[in-house]
């Protein structure tokens, strides 16, 4: 960058990923007593004051600013949207469509995300305030469609909570939610195990061979990829359980990073590579709508909150062990460990505390 080094840009990425792991409960707290749709105002309101900041930025602390409110907004979005539209699906009786709705609006943003890289690309080369003022005026549009949308009914009794009484109450509710802690615990693994391994994509494929002139294409497949895996994710959960379900995107996962240690031929590797977008574009509206199904809608911002926090600590403890196990055993030992340990979670995939998916899918059935 022009103003601020490489090191700098981490440090102030760094500052921005501590905010947002800082914030997620006493956000997601707010989204529950004062409504997602406040929630989702607030943070686009605050995400704009980062761009048009960001966009006027010559110096470290001025970067820096910017960057904080990136953090702030990400926390007050975060998980307000999945609760808002699953609350929505709750109120209409059509939950068990949760995993169509989050698997069409990914696959849909999968088709549009590569003309809006080209168009960004072209606008940067003209000038790159541009690139950074229109993502300034994109979030007042986001605001604007967030507060016409109608929020079905959610809050808690009381509007106005004392921050301790609320946090003890949302973390006592998670621990009495039947198998919440494990599923949060298992999840939390495997996402930051396939977080720290995708890191070691590119150099896997680049040590098979493979033409760095083609990562862009491949990549590009990939995604696509993903999209159709998470736009028909729903119809696996039609032929089994949702338990089995994550056991099969386990099974992938693990077997993926377990194969891509042993194997180096370059179309093994990149089609193992593709194999694992795929199973993200399944996971993700299948996991949403997991979590969802655990967690009852009065709180289910903040717990979602607690979730998402779990993660992130789960993933800053397994990024330093990585790194030591990278260090000590290369790459290749490092995939083995984290293959053998997605497999070896298989057998603890808990089954989510309600069956109102099933009784809807008989209903459906019957009608």
């Amino acid at each position: 960058m022009q103003f601020v080094s490489i090191g700098n840009v981490l440090l102030l990425t760094s500052l921005q990923f501590f905010l947002v792991a800082a914030l997620e409960i006493p956000t997601g707290i707010f989204a529950d007593v004062y409504g997602r749709k406040a929630s989702l105002i607030v943070g686009s309101l605050v995400s704009m004051i980062g761009w048009s900041v960001f966009l006027f930025s010559r110096s470290l602390s001025s970067f820096a600013l910017a960057y904080v409110s990136f953090g702030i907004g990400f926390a007050f979005i975060s998980t307000s949207i999945e609760s808002m539209v699953y609350d929505t699906l709750r109120s209409t009786k059509q939950e068990g469509r949760a995993t169509e709705i989050f698997g069409k609006a990914i696959f849909y943003s999968s088709r549009i995300s590569p003309f809006v890289l080209i168009a960004s690309g072209f606008i940067a080369k003209i000038n790159y305030g541009l690139v950074f003022l229109l993502e300034a005026l994109k979030w007042p549009l986001v605001a604007l469609n967030a507060y016409l949308i109608p929020e079905p009914s959610h809050r808690t009794p009381k509007r106005v909570r004392a921050y301790v009484q609320e946090s003890k109450a949302s973390i006592t509710a998670a621990l009495n939610i039947p198998n919440f802690g494990a599923f949060v615990l298992i999840s939390g693994l495997v996402y930051a195990l396939v977080h720290i391994t995708s890191q070691y994509d590119q150099p896997l494929m680049y040590a098979a061979g493979v033409d760095v002139a083609l990562f862009g294409i491949i990549y590009a497949i990939m995604q696509s990829l993903s999209g159709w895996a998470a736009r028909f994710a729903h119809h696996l959960e039609r032929i089994t359980t949702p338990k089995n379900v994550l056991r099969l995107i386990l099974a992938l996962y693990g077997s993926v990073l377990f194969f891509l240690a042993i194997y180096g031929h370059p179309f093994i590797v990149v089609f193992l590579v593709a194999t694992r977008f795929t199973t993200k574009g399944l996971e993700t509206p299948i996991l949403l709508q997991y979590i969802n199904r655990f967690i009852p809608s009065k709180k289910r911002s903040t717990l979602a909150s607690f979730y998402v926090f779990m993660q992130s600590a789960i993933l800053v403890f397994a990024s330093a062990v990585f790194n030591v196990f990278t260090d000590q055993y290369e790459t290749s030992g490092a995939l083995v460990i984290a293959g053998v340990l997605i497999l070896g979670l298989i057998p603890f995939v808990v089954e989510s505390p309600t069956r109102q998916l099933s009784k809807n899918r008989r209903q459906q059935r019957i009608s």
